[in-house]
Order: structure tokens, then C-alpha cells, then sequence
């Protein structure tokens, strides 16, 4: 087959599939060698990114599919807002992380690691093919092993684990990240910066605010007692007049 013609049915083979087509599967279809499929979906990717195409053809879950390039990701977006989109809850992504990185792993394994029950986030993640039963570990009970799936790596777009960070990767990210970054030495920067006052002002200020309150009740009181007297000395006069 022709370079051209190879390049035109992998072109329909792939925009009419809704999962990606693994290299091998594709070269069955069109009777060539994978080396072959392999050198003319690279020769498409020039071609799309020559002429600024919106699309591109990227390798995930060990298949080849059409997508769409990420700077048109707002567009597509408002296309789908109607549509309802089920996300996976926290539990379940911890569940979701623990497998993939430390797969096969039992049931047990996971909640030790995550110090909680996790019964319910395993029907979720099977429902959605995320993970698999890989198998029976051989210990006592032989407890069912837990793996990820291709739809996983479809999930995330990536090809394969190698696509994945690695956890020294995260653990440095997490270690950088400046809203967990010394925080005892942030607070203690603050204080010394008059940021925020911790000392003895506010403590002040509320001494000299309850002092402040008997002072203008013994200013009534003083008014009160000068009115008695007033009154008092009112009521002898009359009676002196009087007599």
C-alpha cells in the first residue's frame, strides 16, 4: 500500500473508533508491518502540526486516537456543559492511586495504607473498569488482587505507568508547595514582622477599656448625688420661707 493510501485509511480508522486502536491491531486491519503504521501516524502528526491543525493523534493506554489539541479545551468544554459528569470522589481517587502505584494489591493493603475502610469505592471503581481482579494473593484466605486497567490509563490519557510521576516526583512537588512549606516559621515571621500582634497590646487595650467604664459611671454618680443635694437644699429653703 501506498504511503499516501496508508496514511488516509489509518486517518479513517482511527476518527471512526471510540477507543484507541493499538499499533498491532492497525497493522492487521491494512495488511502492513507495525514498523510501518507506526512511521506514518508520526508523518500524520507533522502534517497536523505543519498546518496548525486543532488535531493530533496521541498514543494512550497502549493504543493510537484522535484528540483534540488542549488550547481548544474551553471551547469543547462549553460544548459539553450540559452534559452531567460523575466525578470520582477522594476516597475513591486515594483508592485509585494506591492500586495503580502499588499494584497487585489486596483490599487489606489499601485500607492500611489509608488507615480507613474502603468497601464501598470498589464497586465504583470496577463499575467504571478503572481496576481489575488481578488474581489471588497466595497468603492465608488468599485475599483478591487489585490492578488497573487500560480504560485507567485512558481515564488519565497517559500511555502506560512510565507516563505517570513518580512518587519521589510528588513527594518533591509536595515538599515545595509554599501553602505547607514551614508554617511554624511563617507564623513566627509574621509576629516578628507586627503583622499580626500576639503580645501584651491587646491585653492593653482591654485593661485600659473595662478602666475607662467605671470612670463614667462614677461621673453619673457624681451628677446623681449633686441633683440630691440640689433637691435638698431647694426643700430647706421653702421651709425657711415659710416660717
Amino acid at each position: 500500500m501506498a504511503k499516501k493510501d496508508l496514511e488516509k485509511v489509518l486517518e479513517a480508522l482511527l476518527f471512526a473508533s471510540d477507543k484507541p486502536l493499538p499499533a498491532v491491531a492497525l497493522a492487521g486491519i491494512v495488511e502492513v508491518p507495525v514498523k510501518e503504521v507506526e512511521a506514518a501516524i508520526d508523518a500524520m502528526n507533522i502534517k497536523f502540526r505543519e498546518a496548525d491543525s486543532p488535531i493530533l493523534i496521541k498514543q494512550i493506554a497502549g493504543g493510537y486516537e484522535f484528540l483534540t489539541h488542549p488550547d481548544y479545551a474551553p471551547y469543547i468544554k462549553k460544548l459539553y456543559k450540559n452534559r452531567i459528569l460523575t466525578r470520582l470522589s477522594k476516597p475513591a481517587l486515594e483508592v485509585l492511586s494506591i492500586i495503580a502505584y502499588k499494584q497487585p494489591i489486596t483490599k487489606q493493603e489499601v485500607e492500611l495504607i489509608r488507615g480507613v475502610n474502603s468497601d464501598g469505592v470498589y464497586h465504583t471503581l470496577l463499575e467504571r473498569k478503572l481496576i481489575k481482579i488481578a488474581g489471588r494473593k497466595d497468603a492465608p484466605g488468599r485475599p483478591l488482587l487489585y490492578g488497573t486497567t487500560k480504560e485507567f490509563f485512558q481515564y488519565l490519557g497517559v500511555n502506560g505507568m512510565d507516563d505517570l510521576p513518580r512518587i519521589e516526583e510528588i513527594k518533591s512537588i509536595l515538599e515545595k508547595d509554599e501553602s505547607v512549606e514551614n508554617w511554624d516559621e511563617k507564623v513566627l515571621a509574621a509576629k516578628n514582622q507586627g503583622a499580626f500582634d500576639f503580645g501584651q497590646s491587646e491585653i492593653m487595650k482591654a485593661k485600659l477599656k473595662s478602666e475607662e467604664m467605671p470612670e463614667q459611671t462614677s461621673e453619673e454618680e457624681i451628677k446623681t448625688e449633686e441633683k440630691g443635694e440640689e433637691k435638698i437644699e431647694s426643700e430647706e429653703k421653702k421651709e425657711e420661707d415659710e416660717k
